[in-house]
């Protein structure tokens, strides 16, 4: 039993490993990738035997002698490891298949492999929405690609969140680039789904047109550099953005199941449960459970707009009400000049009429002493005088 885990980087080890192993593992190994293939397409196939060769590799004894004891050794070593969750569940799913079509007292010999449980909790990649890559860093990225052949990849899987192996195994005749469209085979279900393509377009005519002289039917879109009859690989292209990671210092990790989970996470939330799953090509339950990556700002906007039924400012709006408001404080700062002006008039108003109530008085107070004047007079002719003053009186 070796005493780490060992760092299994591509096909080339696996096939090194492999053939290191004696005649009688590999009998053993191929026996149960037969049973195996009466269910598991190519693509499956190939990852299980992936990880039967690892398992054997680590055991490091012949695979009819393995024990309990054996068996609770490579949990805690495959436990301690560093490998994602996923990828930790998927080997114990891989290795307790194994032993139970190799052994038939397997319930007995390895205590009913009660010991090999699987994380359900946080299964998935233990992705969370601050390791999502954001529309602004999906364009930084596709600018800091010299190679078209990798661009168009990353654009194709930028527009269509398929999985990396389903864009890597294209034909051209898979792609209609007259209408903008793509033809995707699914090994993981067995399904067959058309996505429509638009940015993607230009990006493939350039690709076919400088990278394929006589382009195929059935030439693959992206072919191995080792001949055109094979695919690219789902490890070229995972070397390939673990250099750019590098190269850029780009601050969040880049492989390539990343930019399904990116756009998935946001198109779960736009479009209707049924086109949900003719997009991403699985049920909405297993997109909520895996692709999701809410958090609690997502709850947070979800409860302002259909429980409180607050609606977020686009930002046009925000920009036209910030000039609405300054129209109106401009308004407002001309009305408060104009009330100055015209505070001023009325107190000016206000003190003349003051100074002509008091002449007024002393008006008044003329007028009455005249009166008594004529009053006191014996002259008959002050009488039409005196009738006049009292009537101004009375109007004082």
């Amino acid at each position: 039993m070796k005493v780490k885990y060992p760092d299994y980087k591509n096909k080339e080890t696996f096939k090194e490993v492999f053939n290191s192993f004696t005649q009688h593992n590999q009998k053993i190994i191929n026996k149960f990738m037969d049973y195996c293939s009466i269910t598991a397409g190519e693509n499956s196939l190939c990852k299980i035997k992936a990880k039967v060769v690892q398992i054997s590799d680590i055991f490091g004894k012949e695979l009819d002698k393995l024990n309990l004891d054996d068996f609770r050794k490579f949990l805690a070593l495959l436990n301690k490891s560093d490998r994602a969750i996923a990828t930790k569940n998927d080997t114990i799913k891989t290795l307790k298949r194994f032993l139970r079509f190799q052994y038939s007292d397997w319930s007995k010999r390895f205590d009913n492999l009660k010991d090999g449980k699987t994380n359900t909790k946080n299964e998935g990649r233990n992705i969370s929405k601050a390791d999502l890559l954001t529309p602004d860093e999906m364009q930084i990225i596709l600018k800091s690609i010299d190679s078209l052949k990798y661009k168009t990849i990353l654009m194709l899987m930028q527009e269509t969140a398929n999985r990396p192996e389903e864009i890597l195994k294209l034909k051209w005749k898979d792609i209609n680039l007259d209408v903008g469209e793509v033809k995707l085979n699914s090994s993981k279900t067995g399904e067959t789904r058309n996505i429509p393509l638009n940015e993607s377009v230009p990006h493939l005519q350039r690709y076919k047109k400088e990278c394929f002289v006589l382009a195929k039917n059935d030439n693959y879109t992206f072919p191995s550099p080792y001949g055109r009859d094979k695919p690219l690989t789902p490890q070229s292209l995972n070397q390939f953005l673990s250099k750019l990671e590098k190269r850029i210092e780009f601050k969040k990790h880049l492989y390539p199941y990343l930019w399904r989970h990116s756009i998935l996470s946001r198109m779960i939330k736009t479009l209707t449960p049924k086109v949900y799953e003719m997009y991403a090509g699985h049920s909405l339950e297993t997109g909520m459970k895996t692709y999701a990556h809410l958090n609690t700002d997502d709850l947070r906007d979800e409860l302002k707009k259909k429980v409180y039924l607050i609606e977020e400012l686009t930002i046009n709006q925000k920009e036209e009400f910030g000039k609405k408001i300054k129209q109106l404080e401009e308004k407002d700062k001309q009305q408060q000049e104009k009330n100055k002006q015209h505070e001023g008039k009325i107190n000016s108003l206000l003190k003349f009429e003051d100074k002509a109530f008091k002449i007024s008085r002393q008006n008044s107070k003329i007028v009455k002493l005249l009166i008594k004047t004529f009053q006191t007079s014996k002259d008959s002719s002050n009488k039409e005088l005196l009738k006049e003053l009292k009537q101004i009186y009375a109007e004082e």
